[in-house]
């Protein structure tokens, strides 16, 4: 019995942990599991959100605290950066549709102490964000169209 329970942990982990692919020529190993978002779902999901600009804390014009995925009221509200907008507006109730990508911003540690860098005001982190490519309401929020469509980010083609 406890080797059976050894057995599917082990394999639930090799699924999950160590999902990787090699390149063609077999020299380096690349993730190929989507992360997933903010809001619950693996980044890249076309996802309708709602919600208010948040306010709280330090916060941009851009942050929505989303209480609505698809529908579906979510327990605890979620802030989430929007980007492909100049701001969002104040006190009004946004519907808007898109989907999560991320990033990694500020400076990895190594380089910081290789290169005798100060720190960075953002930490060496994965960032995650939300592109917004329509807005439902309020009909006169505007995106500012530029949503990725044909970026080369696979070098390996």
């Amino acid at each position: 019995m406890k080797k059976a329970i050894l057995s599917c942990l082990l394999a639930c982990m090799s699924l999950s942990v160590f999902n990787f692919a090699w390149t063609e020529d077999k020299e380096i190993p690349v993730c190929i599991d989507i992360p997933v978002g903010r809001l619950g779902y693996k980044l890249g999901t076309y996802l309708t959100i709602e919600g208010v600009r948040d306010t709280k804390g330090k916060v941009g014009v851009q942050t929505l605290l989303v209480d609505t995925i698809n529908g579906k009221k979510i327990e605890t509200p979620v802030s989430v950066w929007i980007d492909n907008i100049e701001s969002l507006p104040a006190e009004k109730r946004c519907v808007i549709r898109g989907y999560e990508s991320g990033k990694m911003i500020g400076v990895p540690d190594e380089v910081i102490k290789k290169e005798n860098l100060s720190q960075p005001q953002a930490s060496w982190q994965f960032y995650r964000y939300f592109i917004i490519t329509s807005a439902l309401e309020p009909k006169d929020l505007k995106t500012l169209n530029e949503i990725p469509s044909k970026q080369t980010v696979w070098p390996y083609n």
